[in-house]
């Protein structure tokens, strides 16, 4: 697959461009993401991330099975980004918030860069077999933009590892407090994937042993509190 680097971004078009997302990983935003969910929203949220970072890696398994460049968009404060370092090769780290980049540069394992930084170095372009958005594309309007944004910087046979919220019948308070634009079906990212060139290797859900619990939380949601709607005024 041959992938054609974009053309660089000018400052005026990076502060305006699609997917510059508000800023999410900051101590004030996490602070206003916990304070808007219930406690068994901070329960879920959790288990969730305690059973992520296992099968993220082992994905990552399949994808990079000798180690290489990776490149985790959307980095936040570093933490899935420290793991890969320490076990899959070089990680690189870009983020558009300054705050969350504050905290990946303490893991030594990582270069922590800006992605405006990082979008303007040509030298990086086709250098990395690996590029990670975890929890990101949901995050802003336009999420083939953002993919193609950063698409240059992957080697012709590189390959993406991609991990979203699934199915907007789980939409809630979390995903408005956490300022999601929407949520997936494994489908829908297949089909996003392919309109860009890339064929998917492996597609799958994982927390679906709690979807029950889930559903209920939300169920209870929408018969005890008004709908939970995202407002970009």
């Amino acid at each position: 697959m041959n992938i054609a680097p974009p053309a660089p971004l000018a400052p005026w078009q990076l502060a305006h461009a699609p997917y510059a997302a508000p800023e999410v990983f900051g101590q004030e935003a996490i602070a206003r993401i916990a304070s808007a969910l219930p406690l068994a929203e901070r329960v879920y949220a959790s288990i969730r991330f305690s059973i992520l970072r296992p099968k993220l890696l082992s994905v990552m398994d399949l994808l990079l099975p000798d180690s290489g460049r990776i490149l985790d968009v959307g980095c936040g404060p570093g933490f899935m980004t420290s793991v890969m370092a320490r076990g899959l090769g070089d990680a690189y780290g870009c983020d558009s918030s300054p705050e969350a980049l504050r905290f990946a540069a303490e893991y030594p394992e990582i270069h922590a860069v800006d992605s405006a930084t990082l979008l303007a170095k040509q030298e990086e372009r086709g250098t990395f077999d690996l590029m990670c958005f975890f929890d990101v594309i949901e995050h802003v309007a336009d999420d083939r933009g953002l993919i193609e944004t950063f698409m240059g910087f992957l080697k012709p046979d590189g390959c993406i590892a991609i991990a979203v919220p699934a199915f907007m019948l789980f939409w809630g308070q979390n995903d408005v407090a956490a300022m999601h634009y929407r949520r997936y079906r494994g489908p829908q990212v297949d089909r996003l994937m392919r309109s860009m060139g890339f064929e998917p290797v492996r597609t799958t859900y994982f927390n679906t042993w709690l979807s029950p619990i889930f559903l209920a939380i939300r169920t209870w949601e929408r018969v005890t509190r008004k709908p939970a709607m995202r407002s970009d005024g």
